[in-house]
């Protein structure tokens, strides 16, 4: 009853139309997000709670300037076809279902955010993102404070951490571990 309550207040709105869940972003609905005719003059994508599982090939292609990407509230769960994002400097995936990082190859990545979702690790960041300046992985599944540490300690440039809502974060002392580990953080 609620939805039907929602989607009646919604459409009596005039040229407000309800959002379609949506498996996949395609290059319709990246430009429709976008406001562009053209995905290679998108720099900046927002597609928020719009039921999204995977990224379609042709519209990862085709998102070349792509800089900015927000995904949140979606349905993710793996990063197939991230790795078309080489350009990527922000990326939002919070309030998805993601397990890994593999998949994402962004050497210009400075800005992750991935709260709330499924990750049990940080492997794999090293190396990967050397612009890499704010992490944000709150409310994971991270459970091995300095396995996360070690992992960390190659972004150079890192200054911000959230590792808070993680099992790893209850361990006695896991900010003062975090600091002396990770001295540059602000």
């Amino acid at each position: 009853a609620k939805t039907f309550d929602r989607y009646r207040a919604c459409s009596s709105l005039k040229g407000v139309r309800p959002r379609r869940p949506m498996s996949a972003l395609t290059v319709e609905s990246a430009l429709e997000a976008a406001g562009e005719e053209d995905l290679s003059l998108v720099t900046q994508l927002v597609a928020r709670e719009r039921g999204l599982e995977s990224i379609d090939g042709a519209c990862a292609d085709g998102l070349v300037n792509l800089q900015v990407l927000s995904l949140s509230h979606n349905r993710f769960r793996a990063l197939d076809r991230f790795d078309a994002f080489r350009g990527l400097a922000e990326l939002n995936l919070n309030f998805n279902a993601i397990g890994s990082l593999e998949g994402l190859n962004a050497p210009r990545l400075a800005k992750l955010f991935l709260s709330n979702n499924r990750l049990t690790s940080l492997a794999g960041l090293a190396g990967r993102f050397p612009k890499l300046h704010t992490l944000c992985v709150y409310r994971n599944h991270i459970g091995e404070l300095r396995g996360a540490l070690d992992s960390l300690r190659a972004c150079a440039k890192l200054r911000a951490l959230d590792l808070d809502g993680n099992p790893c974060a209850r361990c006695r002392g896991y900010k003062h571990h975090s600091l002396r580990a990770l001295g540059r953080l602000a």
